[in-house]
């Protein structure tokens, strides 16, 4: 059994897009932040990523993570990472690109990134193992919720990323 109270298998991959995650948001961070982001959604058609005011976002603030496209080079970077989540794997993603990564990692969060960026909905995905999704050792496992919520710089289209890390120990 977790530390949610859900057997280990619910958490084992699975990955929810769009308005069908809600019933399967696991912490209130997640739940939270997923309301201020539809609440956000509501008012236009891209939520822009200076519309989310770090006031508004001060709950979440060590756990969050930004990711900008690239688009001239078909690519990601880290612009924010949370100081909780770099203290908690002992890596810091900022300034870094996803292709910079090790492909079994940068491959993985792309993936998430790209769905979320091209459907223009948010991905909510249950993880075993956050340590395991990065490369670290085994002894590092801990089960997580990431949230993805796609994020406008330009107002007119999905060209970023707000991804909470929710650690679930």
């Amino acid at each position: 059994m977790s530390v949610t109270g859900r057997s280990d298998q619910t958490l084992q991959g699975q990955e929810w897009l769009g308005a069908s995650l809600e019933s399967h948001v696991i912490t209130a961070a997640a739940r939270d932040l997923y309301a201020l982001w539809r609440m956000k959604r509501s008012q236009a058609e891209f939520v822009s990523r200076r519309d989310m005011d770090i006031v508004e976002l001060s709950p979440w603030i060590g756990r969050l993570s930004v990711h900008d496209y690239l688009s001239d080079v078909d690519d990601y970077i880290c612009r924010v990472f949370g100081e909780s989540i770099r203290r908690r794997i002992g890596i810091d993603l900022t300034r870094r690109r996803l292709s910079e990564l090790p492909p079994a990692i940068g491959q993985r969060m792309r993936a998430r990134y790209d769905r979320v960026r091209i459907h223009g909905e948010p991905l909510l995905c249950h993880i075993m193992s956050f340590a395991m999704q990065l490369g670290l050792p085994e002894k590092e496992s801990f089960p997580a919720e990431l949230l993805v919520l796609p994020l406008s710089r330009s107002g007119c289209e999905h060209d970023c990323t707000l991804v909470l890390s929710q650690m679930l120990d």
